[in-house]
């Protein structure tokens, strides 16, 4: 078996491993990618690019066990019976030669059985993969192997996972507990208003205890309430990047309130919808097929309605020609993979901030 030792990472945000990942898919296609750490340890496997699996080595047969829960009406309610066979299954595939893919023997089983059909068992594995990638980017830290022959080589695949649905759905999950976190905070400080509201009302004489009612608005600030009644100017926002992860990456980051942000991946589509859009910030990748950033970047600027039209280039090239030809196109910054969600709004605002 061809081992390929990928070495020790380091990664700060969630985004840069998912970044990672696509890249390795694109890259490798086909295989299996081991990433080893001392909390948890865990298995992605690949199939044209995509993931059709992925497990870790900790309480896998407790997530598993707890998503054909979850997934109930979608999947049917096993019995206690069919529970004990699928543990030995389980168990029995623990050694060394089917290292962590006992629990994909067990998935394979119930198909096997009849207890589930294919798209039940895709459906399955579609919640364990998200699962276990959730546990990968807690990982941060990890020593890296690639191995392009699996035992999962010659068995059949329920489903293939695009690595950019991954990010969508984190996005999505990390949209909604900001969303949570927001409203348990509007909570506690609306219940703080009323207790303010019932102490000053103690304080007051009984015939101007009706006027105290007016106290839970009058806390808000004014700045406040008009900041609320004016109209927020909402920027457009194009996004060129061959990596649908990338693009998803800036979709989660921008304040839809705010930006309204259009996706590419095509350069030469690009062009034209720039055309038609007037965007009021263009954030280009350097490196594309057809017509990379720096020909792009170059092709604006000779038009008329572009010529101070902000252009961030959005790359992982790092290096002083690369910047240098970026001034030379007249590119307006410079904004490098991988971005946090800060160094991101930094330089949004910076350019439209200033229009």
């Amino acid at each position: 078996m061809d081992i390929i030792h990928l070495g020790r990472h380091n990664f700060t945000q969630p985004l840069e491993q998912l970044y990672f990942l696509e890249r390795l898919a694109l890259d490798y296609v086909n295989g299996h990618l081991q990433i080893f750490n001392s909390a948890n340890s865990l298995s992605i496997y690949f199939e044209y690019g995509k993931i059709v699996y992925a497990c870790q080595y900790d309480n896998m047969w407790d997530l598993l066990c707890c998503k054909l829960q979850e997934l109930t009406p979608q999947i049917p309610v096993l019995s206690a019976d069919i529970y004990t066979n699928l543990k030995v299954i389980f168990e029995r595939g623990i050694d060394n030669k089917l290292l962590a893919s006992h629990d994909y023997l067990a998935i394979w089983w119930l198909v096997n059985q009849k207890y589930l059909n294919p798209f039940q068992a895709g459906m399955l594995i579609e919640e364990l993969v998200f699962d276990v990638m959730q546990s990968f980017l807690l990982l941060k830290d990890g020593i890296y192997e690639f191995s392009y022959k699996t035992f999962l080589d010659e068995m059949p695949k329920f489903c293939h996972i695009d690595v950019s649905s991954l990010a969508i759905r984190y996005q999505e999950s990390v949209h909604q507990i900001e969303v949570l976190t927001s409203h348990q905070q509007k909570s506690t400080e609306y219940k703080q208003v009323v207790h303010r509201t019932i102490e000053v009302e103690k304080t007051l004489p009984l015939e101007d205890k009706y006027t105290s009612y007016t106290y839970v608005e009058e806390v808000k600030s004014p700045k406040q309430k008009n900041i609320q009644s004016k109209p927020k100017q909402r920027y457009k926002i194009l996004c060129i990047d061959d990596s649908s992860t990338v693009i998803t990456a800036i979709k989660g980051f921008l304040d839809e309130r705010l930006f309204d942000v259009i996706g590419i991946n095509d350069s030469l589509q690009a062009l034209m919808q720039i055309l038609e859009s007037k965007p009021d910030l263009i954030l280009l990748d350097i490196s594309m097929p057809n017509l990379d950033g720096y020909e792009l970047c170059a092709l604006l600027r000779k038009h008329r309605d572009f010529r101070n039209t902000p252009v961030v280039m959005v790359t992982g090239r790092t290096g002083f020609l690369d910047k240098a030809r970026a001034k030379i196109v007249q590119s307006s910054g410079y904004l490098t993979k991988p971005f946090t969600k800060a160094s991101l709004l930094k330089v949004v605002f910076q350019h439209v901030g200033s229009m």
